[in-house]
Order: C-alpha cells, then sequence, then structure tokens
C-alpha cells in the first residue's frame, strides 16, 4: 500500500511540473517564457535527482525560473534562430550549382551535428552550472562532445518517447516532455561527474 501512495505521490509531482512549465511558458507571453520555462523545468528535476533539501515545488521553479530567465532566452532563441538559418538553407541547395552543393551539404550537416548536441546539452548545462553567460557556450560544447555514446542513447530515448506519444497523444497532455526531462536529467549528471572529475589540462 505504501508503494501505491509514493507511486501516486510521484504521478502528483510530474503533473505539477508539467502544470508549471505551462504557467510559466504563458506568463513569459511564450516567446520569453518557453526557454526559461524549460529550463526551470530541468533545474527542479535536477534538485530531485540530487535529492537536495526539500522545498515546494511552486518556490523551487519560480526561483529557477527567474534565475534563468536571461541565459535561456538568448541561448534558447540563438539555437532557434541559427536552426532557422540552416533549415533556409536546406531548402536553396537544389539550387545551387553541383560543386557549390557538395560543400553546403558537408557545412549543413557539420553544423546540423553541432547543433544537435548543443540542443540536447544547453538546458542541463543551464541547470546544473551558474556561470556567466558568455562562458555556457564552451561548456555545453565540451559535456556533448564528452560521451558522443550519451548524446547517442539520449537521441534514441527521445525517439522512443515521440513513438510512444504518437500512439499514445493523452500521454503528452498529461506529462508533456517531463519524462524525456527525467531520463535526459539524469543521464547528464553522470556525465558532469565524469567532466567535473576529468583533470584539466591547466592543472
Amino acid at each position: 500500500m505504501n508503494r501505491v501512495f509514493v507511486f501516486a505521490e510521484w504521478l502528483y509531482e510530474l503533473l505539477k511540473l508539467h502544470f508549471y512549465w505551462i504557467v510559466y511558458i504563458l506568463k513569459g507571453f511564450v516567446v520569453l517564457g518557453i526557454f526559461p520555462s524549460t529550463a526551470a523545468m530541468y533545474s527542479v528535476v535536477r534538485h530531485w535527482l540530487r535529492d537536495e533539501y526539500h522545498e515546494e515545488q511552486s518556490k523551487l521553479y519560480k526561483k529557477f525560473y527567474s534565475e534563468n530567465f536571461v541565459v535561456a532566452n538568448i541561448y534558447g532563441w540563438m539555437l532557434t534562430a541559427t536552426s532557422g538559418v540552416i533549415a533556409l538553407n536546406v531548402l536553396f541547395i537544389p539550387y545551387y550549382t553541383d560543386t557549390l552543393k557538395i560543400i553546403m551539404y558537408a557545412i549543413i550537416i557539420f553544423f546540423t551535428i553541432l547543433l544537435i548536441i548543443l540542443w540536447s546539452y544547453t538546458f542541463p548545462v543551464i541547470a546544473h552550472y551558474a556561470l556567466p553567460t558568455k562562458n555556457y557556450f564552451l561548456v555545453i560544447l565540451k559535456t556533448g562532445v564528452f560521451s558522443i555514446t550519451a548524446t547517442i542513447m539520449q537521441l534514441l530515448l527521445l525517439g522512443i518517447y515521440l513513438f510512444i506519444i504518437y500512439f499514445f497523444p493523452p500521454l503528452v497532455i498529461l506529462f508533456g516532455i517531463t519524462p524525456f526531462v527525467i531520463v535526459q536529467m539524469a543521464i547528464s549528471n553522470n556525465i558532469f561527474r565524469m567532466v567535473d572529475r576529468a583533470p584539466s589540462k591547466e592543472s
């Protein structure tokens, strides 16, 4: 019976987390709210996984949303703009000469891989580290290339989650991205521990 109560409590917390994600997206009028709200969700999940001091979820979410508001918007919209530029270039490639097509495809493949790494680790890194805004880029990149296997695993898990919600759409209404965030943050925490333990060249 206790396990049932524990499960019900965790389910309730997941539902609340998804609810706060939507509320704070709307609080920022979507455009300014989606990335800070997502970063706040990652931060709350990190807080859970590290089993830190207990604090009411609403207070945690509000605190993390405010703390990450600027950096999450800067990196989120920077990556969105870059993704848009790449998508536009893909549309124009058929109009290029054959030689230029090969060059452009190589460039686009390179930047697409880079973007996948950046999108995969931007929010986990923002949740984990408190850094000056300009320093996040290199840390995100370093974390992404530190374990390519973990990056591929995250992409596979994302594919599985998308496959599941394709057949069970109500799940995304109830939980949104919360299940994927929990799994991704668990994987990222292991990478952070390895990165933090890795000796630097300066030492």
